[in-house]
């Protein structure tokens, strides 16, 4: 806080929020992860000028499925905020930390006609959608319509691997003429940078490092989209077969690959490519399902319809493969694993692993 951050996407207890409140930091709640800070902040009797609602990086198959801010606002008054309170939290709130009152966040002369009319508050049912004063839909239909342009020429075409790849190019030679070596094998989700409890030892064959399928041990790569990098280490996942990979990779986009096999690997990461980003699975040479994000490699204007049925096949088709690791999402657990920042403390870069704390360069084997 000291060092002027102002904000937070929160998850978390209800001790760590009040001591962020305590801070002055702005609580950008994630509900569904902070259901404990939730109902201590309501037994605390806080003033919840300094709370807002937000929703962070939810798919578009999942929003189809659950919705976005209006699910937040849900579990929230089910964990006991008043629902004229949960409101406020999902407009004015957010407007003001933001510094936009002047232009959104109420209903008052000189600001955006952006507005819902809602006729059940804690079920969230909206009749009808205003923005700008133009009445664009009502009771789930939209009433206009929203033409799209083209995506610019600039956006598109941004994943710029000069060669395909090979099963070659992910290998991991072993640096000693031995048949086992020390390797870091990262869990998916790893808040420590002490190398101690994720070492164990591989299998090296042919002077090369082998994942260990029967623990769960993966190989794992990040490749530069603009093909100046590629970086490889070993993960407990627990893919047994094929492999999946995305130029969906916050923070950096970069296109990160996860696989069973160097093969499965190679032909993932050439298909993504191939479709100016997206997301791909392959299995046995085969690519099983794909989605094209041709724009920034993150995202499509295909129609929303059209996108939830590609993401559910890629869903399907991931967990075929048996990612036992990654939880009942594992394709979308795969675009954030890879951050780079606090709390993560080993981290895989396109250059490789590194120490997050101290930004050391740490060996994936020794």
């Amino acid at each position: 806080m000291a060092t002027g951050i102002s904000s937070t996407h929160f998850t978390g207890n209800r001790e760590q929020a009040l001591a962020l409140l305590e801070r002055g930091c702005f609580l950008e709640i994630k509900a569904r992860d902070s259901r404990d800070a939730i109902r201590g902040l309501v037994e605390a009797g806080i003033d919840w000028q300094m709370v807002g609602i937000c929703v962070d990086d939810r798919p578009a198959e999942l929003t189809r499925k659950i919705g976005l801010l209006d699910y937040e606002m849900k579990i929230a008054m089910e964990e006991g905020l008043d629902p004229v309170t949960t409101y406020q939290l999902a407009t004015i709130n957010n407007a003001r930390h933001w510094r936009l009152e002047h232009d959104i966040g109420l209903v008052a002369p000189g600001r955006y006609a952006d507005m819902l009319f809602v006729s059940d508050l804690e079920k969230i049912k909206i009749e009808k959608v205003f923005t700008g004063g133009e009445m664009v839909a009502e009771k789930g239909k939209l009433t206009v319509d929203i033409s799209i342009p083209p995506a610019p020429a600039y956006v598109r075409h941004s994943i710029k691997i000069p060669k395909p790849l090979t099963a070659e190019d992910f290998r991991v030679k072993s640096p000693y003429n031995r048949d086992t070596v020390n390797a870091a094998v990262l869990p998916a989700r790893y808040f420590s940078a002490d190398l101690a409890p994720i070492t164990t030892t591989l299998p090296v064959k042919d002077g090369y490092v082998q994942r260990d399928l029967s623990r769960d041990i993966n190989k794992i790569a990040i490749v530069n989209r603009h093909g100046k990098g590629l970086g490889v280490s070993f993960w407990k996942v627990g893919y047994q077969r094929g492999a999946v990979a995305t130029s969906v990779l916050h923070d950096s986009h970069n296109i990160s690959v996860i696989g069973a096999n160097d093969a499965d690997m190679a032909v993932a990461v050439n298909r993504v490519a191939e479709i100016e980003g997206g997301i791909v699975v392959v299995n046995d040479g085969k690519v099983m399902a794909e989605i094209s994000l041709p724009i920034g490699g993150i995202m499509t204007d295909r129609p929303l319809d059209e996108v939830v049925v590609a993401l559910d096949k890629i869903n399907e088709e991931a967990d075929k493969l048996e990612p036992g690791e990654l939880g009942p999402h594992p394709v979308d657990s795969q675009t954030f694993i890879f951050l780079t920042c606090f709390p993560w403390g080993i981290v895989l870069t396109d250059l490789g692993l590194f120490n997050a704390r101290t930004g050391d360069k740490i060996p994936a084997v020794w």
